[in-house]
């Protein structure tokens, strides 16, 4: 497997050979929010990349959303999209800390991999907006890298 490549300005290209595995592990990412997901929720995935864990949660809600700020994972995201034929499945280039939906617009938001490279005005923005966009009632999931070690909460069997 080859690392991701770096273009000039920091933005990072997704290869081939990273999405691959990124769609066999989509699903196990998000394992632990599965639980909490319905039939007929819309689902936010902010920060989406390539798409691979917005398609994996498609197959359990009504409909997923996906959203990055780099148009080249927006385009690959696509182009899985249309390969694995998901018709509740979309993809938007927006930024997660300025999201383009109405206030309440999502039952579900999830982010993976992703807050951890905000710095914390970015992050706080990120965060309000993601509540923002939530219905009263709705879930908010996130998995990212922590230094310290790995929470996950709650704790489930």
């Amino acid at each position: 497997m080859t690392a991701p490549e770096f273009r000039p300005g920091g933005v990072m290209q997704h290869d081939g050979s990273i999405v691959a595995f990124q769609q066999k592990r989509g699903g196990d990412s998000a394992a632990f929010f599965v639980p909490f997901l319905t039939s007929d929720m819309v689902l936010l995935d902010a920060g989406c990349g390539p798409g691979t864990i917005a398609a994996a949660l498609a197959a359990i809600v009504g409909t997923a959303v996906g959203v990055d700020i780099e148009p080249n994972a927006i385009a690959m995201a696509y182009r899985l999209a249309s390969y694995s034929g998901l018709t509740n499945l979309a993809f938007i280039e927006a930024d997660m800390a300025a999201l383009p939906f109405e206030n309440e617009a999502f039952d579900a938001v999830f982010s993976h991999a992703v807050l951890y490279h905000q710095r914390r005005a970015a992050l706080t923005r990120a965060l309000a907006e993601a509540r923002r966009v939530l219905k009263p009632g709705g879930v908010i999931g996130t998995r990212d890298a922590d230094v310290g070690g790995n929470i996950l909460h709650p704790e489930l069997e």
